[in-house]
């Protein structure tokens, strides 16, 4: 998987296509741009480059390269006073623990929400490596 995302784009780039998707997402979610503002970008990269690039075609390519590494992220909807979460077994509440209020508005359009991202599978990868694995190793 890590090895068909780290190809060079085009012969002579110094950028791989796991880097540029990145780069592509994190501009897209740092200018709040649209999916269609960012399919007009990765456009504009595949009309300069070489015709034998490997660029994503445009933003689900680019969403789905990212994905397939594995590294989910989760939603995990919050009160909109902060006083607690709506996860595992307080999903099925109907009112907020702390406030009282009823969760029911939240459902649909949630006010607030956190990700969690789950260590393991990030500690997994790093080992996964062999040079990765020997600088996580205590001295």
């Amino acid at each position: 998987m890590l090895a068909t995302t780290n190809e060079i784009i085009y012969e002579g780039a110094i950028e791989s296509k796991l880097s540029i998707t990145i780069r592509l997402l994190v501009a897209r979610t740092n200018w709040h741009a649209t999916e269609k503002c960012l399919d007009y970008f990765i456009q504009m990269l595949v009309d300069v480059t070489p015709k034998d690039n490997c660029i994503p075609k445009n933003y689900y390519e680019a969403k789905m390269i990212v994905s397939s590494l594995g590294l989910k992220a989760q939603k995990i909807y919050c009160c909109e006073d902060g006083c607690m979460l709506y996860y595992k077994d307080d999903e099925q509440l109907t009112k907020w623990k702390f406030c009282h209020l009823s969760t029911r508005r939240h459902r649909s359009v949630p006010i607030k929400r956190m990700f969690y991202l789950p260590i393991i599978p990030r500690l997994q990868r790093l080992f996964a490596l062999m040079e990765t694995a020997k600088q996580m190793r205590w001295h």
